[in-house]
C-alpha cells in the first residue's frame, strides 16, 4: 500500500500493511436536554466540539520464510507494549509530503493463530493505539528536544530534526506580522523574545488578531535588558525569563494556551511600551493535522 504507519518507538512496521484508521476527527458534542423544550442546551458555544481520546488502528501481515522464524516476529510485535508512550509515525499517501507523528501507547494487540490456515507463515496482526492528544504533528517549525532522537548534522554541528522558527524583528510600539500554519487543525505556539546586545524592551505583549479583534494575548510586565530572553510555551505551560520561571503576577494571558495559531494565515501584533524598544521574536509550532 502507498503511505501508512512507519514506526512506533523502536519498532519498524513491515511493508505488508493492510489497514490504517484513526478517529482524530471524531467530536464529542455536549448538549443537554431541558425539561419542556425541544432540542437541548449547547454546552460547546460557537466553537467546535471537543474530540474523543485518540485511537489509531493498524493492521498488517507478518511473513516468515520458515515456521520457526515466525515466533521471533510475533515477540517483536508484542514487545511494542513495553514502549509506553512513544512516537507513532505515519507517512501520507504522497511520498513528497513529510512524515507525521503522534504520541501513542499500545492499547490492544490481536494476533490470533490459525494453524490450519498456516499462520506460522502468514500471520495477520491488528494493533490498536491510544493517543491522548489526537493530532498528527510535523516538527518542521518547532525546536528540537533532548532525547527526541535528533542527531548532530554534517554542517555547523546543528541539531538535525529541529525546525525553523518564524522570525519577527520587532521595534517601536507596534510591529505586525503574518504567520502561516499549513496544517488543518489549531496548533499551540512557543514564543521566544530575545534582546540583542544593544536592545531592550518594556512590557512586551504578543497578540493574535482575527477580524480586528484580539483573540489571543499574553503580556510580561517588566523590562528585558540587553541579551535577555523570555520564553513562553502554551504547550509546556511555562514562562521562563533567562532560564528562571517568570510565571507569576508579572505575566498575564487571555487564553490558557497563551498563543494559538489557526490553519492558514495568522495576523500577529508585537507591542512594546517605548518607541526605542526592540527585540527579536521567534515563534515555533507543530504543523498540526486531524
Amino acid at each position: 500500500m502507498s503511505g501508512g504507519v512507519i514506526t512506533f518507538g523502536s519498532y519498524t512496521f513491515p511493508t505488508t500493511l493492510a489497514e490504517f484508521e484513526d478517529n482524530f476527527a471524531d467530536a464529542v458534542p455536549q448538549s443537554q436536554r431541558l425539561p419542556g423544550l425541544d432540542g437541548g442546551w449547547n454546552e460547546d458555544g460557537d466553537g467546535r466540539a471537543t474530540t474523543a481520546v485518540g485511537r489509531v488502528t493498524v493492521g498488517f501481515w507478518l511473513v516468515a520464510q520458515s515456521r520457526s522464524a515466525m515466533d521471533d516476529q510475533r515477540d517483536a510485535v508484542a514487545q511494542m507494549l513495553e514502549a509506553g508512550l512513544a512516537k507513532l509515525t505515519y507517512q501520507p499517501t504522497d511520498p513528497a509530503d513529510p512524515a507525521r507523528f503522534c504520541w501513542a501507547r499500545v492499547n490492544y494487540i490481536r494476533m490470533g493463530e490459525r494453524k490450519d490456515a498456516h499462520t506460522d507463515l502468514h500471520q495477520k496482526v491488528q494493533v490498536i493505539f491510544q493517543a491522548p492528544d489526537p493530532h498528527w504533528l510535523i516538527g518542521t517549525a518547532t525546536p528540537w528536544v533532548i532525547g527526541d532522537g535528533s542527531s548532530i548534522g554534517q554542517s555547523g554541528l546543528t541539531i538535525g530534526g529541529g525546525g525553523t522558527p518564524t522570525l519577527i524583528n520587532a521595534s517601536n510600539t507596534l510591529t505586525t506580522a503574518t504567520i502561516t500554519h499549513n496544517g488543518n487543525a489549531e496548533t499551540i505556539a512557543t514564543v521566544m523574545i530575545q534582546t540583542g546586545a544593544a536592545q531592550s524592551c518594556q512590557n512586551p505583549t504578543i497578540q493574535r488578531i482575527v477580524n480586528g479583534n484580539v483573540v489571543d494575548e499574553f503580556s510580561y510586565t517588566g523590562i528585558l535588558d540587553p541579551n535577555q530572553e523570555l520564553t513562553v510555551s502554551g504547550r509546556a505551560q511555562l514562562v521562563m525569563l533567562n532560564g528562571v520561571s517568570a510565571f507569576g503576577p508579572n505575566f498575564s494571558y487571555a487564553h490558557p494556551d497563551f498563543l494559538r495559531l489557526a490553519p492558514g494565515n495568522n495576523s500577529i501584533q508585537v507591542r512594546f511600551q517605548n518607541q526605542e524598544d526592540a527585540a527579536t521574536v521567534k515563534v515555533w509550532f507543530y504543523t498540526t493535522y486531524r
